[in-house]
Parts: C-alpha cells; sequence; structure tokens
C-alpha cells in the first residue's frame, strides 16, 4: 500500500470469529482435551485455519483468518457503497466506530476519504471471505432490522451466492468492492469490535526498511455469531487448509502437539478462555474496546539458559522501543539466567523459552503476569501447561 506510511512492516487485519455452538453439536464433556487442561467448556468455538506449507510467513501454523492490507481497502469509493445500502457516508460510519480511548498508530493515521477505523475492518473482512469463504455483510433489509432490534451480532452472506465471486476476489482484491456494489451489501464493519493490535517483533537489526517486509502492523477484531449452528467455511486450498471450530481451551490443550499456534495468537486464546460465555464475551469486548488500544510488540532478551519473550508492562521492555529495529540491538543478550532475571522483579509480563524459572511461587509457568492489563483488557489463564513456549515463540 503505496499510500501509507509503514516502511518497516505491512500493515494487517485478523478476525477472531466465535460462533455459538449449536444444541444439537456434541457435547463438550466428549472433548478428549478438556479433561486434560482442566477447564470448563465454552459455549462457542473459534475459527482457526492453517496455513500452507510454502507461506512465506508462518507456514504450517493455525491462524485466525486474516492478512495484509490492500489499497483496495482504504479506497474512498467504498463511499458510493455505503450510501447506496445504509444511506451513511464512510465519515458518519467512522464515527460511529470510533473511540475517545488510545488508539495504536496505524488507527491515528490519516487517509483522505477513509477512515482507518472502516478500512481495516474491511479489510479483516475481506482476508477472512478470502481464506474461508465466510463473509460478513448485510443488505439495506438487515441493516434496518439491526437498527431495530440494536444488536451487532454478525451477519454472513450464504455462501451459495459467492462461489464465483470468491474466485474473482481471490484473482483480483479489487473485485470485492465489485462484489459488494452488485449484490448491495455492505461489509459488516459494526460486527466488529476492536480487541487489539500485534506488531511482528525485530528479529535482527536492520539499516534500512526492506523491499519486501516480513514484519506485520496488525489489528485483532472479534466478531460474534449467534446463528443456526457455525456459518460454512471452505479453506481457499492455496493459502490456507483444513478450517477448525474449537473452544478456546481446546486449541490451547491441541497446541502442544496436534496443533501449532502462533504466540499472539495464543495469548489471545489464554485471553479467551477467561469468558467461556458469548454473550459475555460480546459484551465484555464492546466495553472494553471503549476505553482503547495499544500497540504491542514482544522485546526479546538472550539469556544463558534461554529467551525471555517481555511483553508491554514487563520490567524488561526498554522506555523507548526501537520498533524499526535500527539501533542494532536486537536481541539484547544479558549475562544471566532466566532465573537471575525474575528473582526479585515486581513487574513481570513474560514468556519463557528454554529452561524456565523453577520458583515454586511461580508454579513453574512458562508465562508469568504480574501487572495489570492496560484498557480493560483480560490477563491470559496461566495454569501450568496453558501457555507453552515451544513452536509458539
Amino acid at each position: 500500500m503505496a499510500s501509507r506510511s509503514a516502511k518497516y512492516w505491512r500493515e494487517a487485519s485478523t478476525l477472531i470469529l466465535a460462533a455459538r455452538i449449536p444444541k444439537s453439536a456434541t457435547p463438550a464433556t466428549h472433548s478428549t482435551v478438556l479433561p486434560r487442561i482442566k477447564l470448563p467448556p465454552a459455549d462457542y468455538n473459534l475459527l482457526m485455519l492453517k496455513r500452507s506449507k510454502h507461506s512465506r510467513f508462518l507456514p504450517e501454523v493455525h491462524v485466525f483468518p486474516g492478512g495484509v492490507a490492500s489499497d483496495i481497502d482504504f479506497t474512498a469509493q467504498w463511499d458510493d457503497v455505503f450510501r447506496s445500502v445504509s444511506g451513511q457516508t464512510l465519515t458518519d460510519v467512522g464515527s460511529e466506530l470510533a473511540c475517545s480511548g488510545p488508539r495504536p498508530p496505524c488507527i491515528q493515521e490519516e487517509n483522505p476519504g477513509m477512515p482507518s477505523d472502516v478500512a481495516f475492518r474491511i479489510c479483516a473482512i475481506r482476508e477472512t471471505f478470502e481464506e474461508s469463504g465466510i463473509l460478513l455483510a448485510m443488505n439495506s433489509n438487515q441493516l434496518k432490522e439491526r437498527r431495530e432490534k440494536k444488536n451487532t451480532k454478525a451477519c454472513v452472506v450464504d455462501y451459495n451466492l459467492l462461489r464465483d465471486w470468491r474466485t474473482q476476489v481471490e484473482k483480483d482484491e479489487n473485485n470485492f468492492l465489485k462484489l459488494c456494489w452488485e449484490l448491495q451489501v455492505v461489509p459488516d464493519v459494526w460486527a466488529l469490535t476492536e480487541w487489539c493490535n500485534w506488531l511482528t517483533p525485530v528479529m535482527r537489526p536492520v539499516s534500512e526498511a526492506p523491499k519486501k517486509p516480513t514484519r506485520y502492523d496488525t489489528m485483532f477484531y472479534l466478531s460474534c455469531f449467534d446463528g443456526e449452528g457455525m456459518p460454512y467455511s471452505e479453506p481457499d486450498n492455496q493459502e490456507t487448509f483444513s478450517p477448525e471450530w474449537y473452544m478456546p481451551p481446546e486449541y490451547i490443550g491441541y497446541s502442544s502437539s496436534e496443533l501449532r499456534i502462533f504466540g499472539p495468537q495464543l495469548l489471545e486464546l489464554g485471553r479467551l478462555c477467561q469468558i467461556p460465555r458469548l454473550a459475555d464475551l460480546e459484551v465484555f469486548a464492546k466495553e472494553r474496546a471503549k476505553l482503547g488500544t495499544e500497540r504491542w510488540m514482544n522485546h526479546y532478551v538472550q539469556c544463558k539458559d534461554g529467551v525471555v519473550v517481555a511483553l508491554p508492562g514487563d520490567d524488561l521492555i526498554p522506555a523507548e522501543l526501537d520498533y524499526e529495529g535500527t539501533s542494532g540491538k536486537w536481541p539484547k543478550v544479558v549475562d544471566a539466567t532466566l532465573q537471575e532475571l525474575t528473582d526479585g522483579v515486581e513487574r513481570l509480563n513474560r514468556v519463557f523459552r528454554g529452561e524456565h524459572p523453577s520458583d515454586k511461587s511461580h508454579d513453574h509457568r512458562p508465562f508469568l503476569c504480574t501487572v495489570k492489563q492496560k484498557y480493560g483488557h483480560l490477563t491470559p489463564l496461566t495454569r501450568d501447561g496453558l501457555i507453552t513456549p515451544s513452536l509458539v515463540w
């Protein structure tokens, strides 16, 4: 996206899609993993997809649907579609979605004619459609009904109407705008609640912006679907395979063996384990989003016997983070053990890779958090074995 200022990374959006489990589904008590991790079942599943082994970024890892932002997501041409279907301008919609709390830099950046709050949501919806076949969109009648009922649960378009369109959008993402105009629907941006913002960490020092960045500044959104069963999903069999619908604790239970899950997504699953009911999750997410969102980036510290992955709020986080990686100080190397870096530290928000501290007061946990999460967010569950360091950070 040439119109945006990011050079050391690419901008992206991810959608955490939660769908209520039908009462007719197999009881959660039959799960093979829940008894092992000793967590109660949830009444909803989350959609994750397995990335292709040929992917440049995180091959064969299970991820929430999403991807890189495109110019089509930020074009002011969407104004015509929203005016036609919803009777609102992009400015109107952006005002509805904005919050008064702190915003991450990618949202603060101005775009002529297109609010970032709208553009990043369109990106998440488009990428979810491309990767899974699920399209969150609404026509004018559905919008009218929603306004009368005053709810924001996600609305999904019948996939039978979309098969040919999906092929066209996969070939040229500009066709997503054409799809919405022809079907007279708008991306259901109102059903997406701002959840968090993650920037891929600096893994090695750089002297200048790379020609093809492999880091991503990603907005995470949450959407709750409360229809009849799980939305129908089909992988694109190019970038993604094997769509999975599991409860949050099931994903974490499987992550040590059957599934590989990337660090930030595993941590967000740990947060979601705190809220087992879909209705409570929807209320919490909307109230939390009003407080704002900050950018999170891991900070790696190499020790004698492993690596500390420090997160915002931890005492190891520098006062001024080098987001670009041009300082030449990546990763930071210290002449100490993981245990020595933990003893006596009050502000802990970190993951350990290696022989993590064995202090009994920490319950042998590879993830430690003693700080209150900012902007009303949840602390990921840290019971032994929930957040594991292998393969994910």
